[in-house]
């Protein structure tokens, strides 16, 4: 059964009126948030080139996004904060934060030979360490839902018997 026009200009006019509704930023504040986010980006480069030199300096053979995320972490626990500049710019990768294991996923191509030689060796490494990890969290969550008087959402505190 067709819609008729009436129907079809309705639904038009609610698809508009939603738009229109939602929030639109003006060309200043637009440029004012593209300034900030470039701003960090920035600085994130600068802190990661930074580390970068500093490793080399050093002759020091860690990935230079560790350091510069260490000095990352410090930084903000001595401002007690996230900086709004460092915020706007992380918040946009963050939200497509998988596009950067495409790189990682596809250069296992070139050990393909490694892992056809071993293949139990690294089926057992990748299950011990993330049945490892989910344990701990696990139980720092408990520890932490505990500590911190946490109840479910039906009422009833959690079990005490990870203490």
């Amino acid at each position: 059964m067709a819609m008729s026009f009436r129907a079809t200009t309705q639904i038009k006019e609610r698809i508009i009126s939603s738009l229109s509704t939602k929030r639109t930023y003006s060309k200043l504040s637009y440029l004012i948030k593209l300034n900030q986010f470039l701003m960090g980006l920035f600085f994130l480069g600068v802190l990661f080139f930074a580390a970068k030199y500093l490793l080399l300096q050093l002759k020091i053979n860690i990935p230079p996004a560790l350091l510069g995320i260490a000095v990352l972490f410090c930084g903000m626990l001595l401002m007690k904060g996230i900086p709004k500049v460092i915020f706007n710019a992380a918040n946009p990768l963050l939200a497509h934060m998988s596009l950067f294991f495409i790189p990682a996923i596809i250069a296992i191509v070139n050990f393909i030979d490694l892992i056809a030689a071993f293949p139990l060796a690294l089926f057992f490494s990748i299950v011990v360490s993330t049945l490892i990890s989910l344990a701990i969290t696990g139980w720092i969550s408990q520890r932490l839902m505990n500590k911190l008087n946490v109840t479910h959402a039906n009422g009833d505190k959690p079990s005490s018997k990870g203490n």
